[in-house]
């Protein structure tokens, strides 16, 4: 099912290899994805904190698929 979820990156953090938090609006999937160079390039480009992105999320393994950038919510 297709949703919308928020990743946003920790703005402090004392884990050797940081992550950034993602979940869909009502958190009943809640997640973290490694803050690599590839998240920061494809979307963190210009120092954002946070961004919005349409997406599907797999029951059967847990997985998040990430597909493309939506514009801010209101939430």
């Amino acid at each position: 099912m297709n949703q919308i979820f928020k990743i946003q990156r920790l703005i402090v953090t004392s884990d050797p290899e940081p992550k950034c938090l993602v979940y869909n609006q009502d958190r009943s999937i809640y997640g973290q994805i490694p803050l690599t160079a590839e998240v920061v390039k494809e979307l963190f480009p210009n120092g954002e904190l946070k961004q919005y992105v349409r997406g599907s999320f797999d029951p059967q393994t847990g997985d998040v698929t990430l597909d493309e950038l939506v514009g801010e919510q209101d939430w």
